[in-house]
């Protein structure tokens, strides 16, 4: 981010006051800053630092109790500065992680193995970040299509029909950028009919190696390009609660930030939905590394007392997702962020060692 270069000094006490209000969810004082081992100025300087820092938009004072605390740029500041990227778990929280491999025995279908595992490993998550946990297998979005029809409607609007493995059939209108000819569906449909009937791991570079090989069709490139997309979008929205797992909301409606009833029925409806989450969390499938995003960063008001991080999981092509923690903007970020990439490096590690074709 950029903005005004902190002092050495303005460092500490932004990073004391952040560490003393995610331990005790209390708005901080100056005094309370002052008692840290790593501040060594006086009460009045410590003053003087917190206002500034207020001024500069880190900190924000409490409404109801005197004190400051993290705003959502002082809290990325932290993640992106002044966080310790050198933190040990303990034995217990690396056993914890490890048992993932214990799944490696699992004898059942498929379908039941990845349920087994990603319910397991969410629950790992949650119990050891004490924060909502999720899992989100990237691998049946684009595999779950098998065959894609146009369908003219006018000279303007056309049908897309796409067929998914489980028999399900949608449909989504098509309002091509450039003007379609008969002879140009017919071969467009031949084209789709071409890829699909193939198989394919990824839809999208599918196509791109397809028009490469077959460079005479270009002139319909840009029109393959906006049905694979129209249908990537449909196929996300209609697979990802098959894909999703979450687990946690317990853990948060006991946090005191989300002690209201207003609070807790604002969350239990956001869960209970899912339809907010999905769409945010299917975002993060693109991602390739760690992602940390902090209450307005999320771009939605009704996450906006939340912080999302999450990471990749791949084990190849064609097992891949993403796994990660939704909770309080308190959260301890050190912590949670090596256990999120560790789970994710197992749960990597585990996918490599089995074989999920049953």
């Amino acid at each position: 981010m950029k903005m005004k270069k902190l002092t050495d000094r303005k460092k500490i006490i932004l990073s004391s006051l952040i560490q003393e209000y995610i331990k005790t969810g209390d708005p901080v004082s100056s005094r309370s800053v002052t008692k840290n081992d790593n501040v060594s100025c006086s009460s009045a300087t410590v003053r003087n630092e917190l206002s500034e820092l207020e001024d500069m938009g880190l900190l924000e004072k409490s409404h109801s109790f005197s004190g400051r605390l993290p705003s959502d740029v002082g809290y990325r500041f932290f993640v992106d500065n002044l966080m310790d990227s050198v933190v040990d778990l303990s034995l217990n929280e690396k056993e914890r992680i490890s048992s993932i491999y214990s799944l490696r025995n699992l004898n059942s279908s498929r379908s039941t193995m990845l349920k087994d595992i990603f319910l397991y490993g969410v629950n790992v998550l949650n119990n050891l970040c004490d924060q909502a946990a999720f899992i989100c297998e990237a691998r049946s979005i684009e595999k779950s299509v098998k065959a894609i029809k146009i369908i003219k409607v006018s000279s303007l609007v056309y049908t897309v029909i796409f067929h998914h493995d489980n028999n399900v059939i949608e449909n989504k209108l098509w309002f091509p950028t450039n003007l379609i000819t008969d002879e140009g569906l017919e071969t467009m449909n031949n084209v789709l009919q071409d890829i699909t009937s193939k198989g394919f791991k990824d839809l999208s570079n599918d196509v791109k190696n397809y028009f490469q090989k077959n460079k005479g069709l270009n002139h319909l490139r840009e029109g393959i390009i906006e049905i694979v997309e129209l249908v990537l979008d449909g196929g996300r929205e209609s697979n990802i609660d098959d894909t999703l797992y979450i687990e946690g909301i317990s853990k948060l409606i006991q946090k005191p930030e989300f002690a209201s009833m207003e609070k807790i029925r604002s969350i239990i409806q956001l869960f209970e939905s899912k339809e907010l989450l999905n769409r945010e969390i299917k975002k993060l499938l693109i991602l390739k590394k760690m992602n940390i995003k902090i209450g307005s960063e999320l771009g939605v008001d009704d996450l906006n007392d939340f912080s999302l991080i999450s990471i990749p999981y791949s084990a190849g092509e064609d097992k891949k997702g993403v796994i990660g923690i939704i909770g309080t903007k308190r959260m301890q970020y050190e912590r949670i962020v090596k256990i999120v990439r560790e789970t994710a490096e197992k749960l990597s590690s585990l996918l490599v060692g089995i074989d999920l074709d049953l």
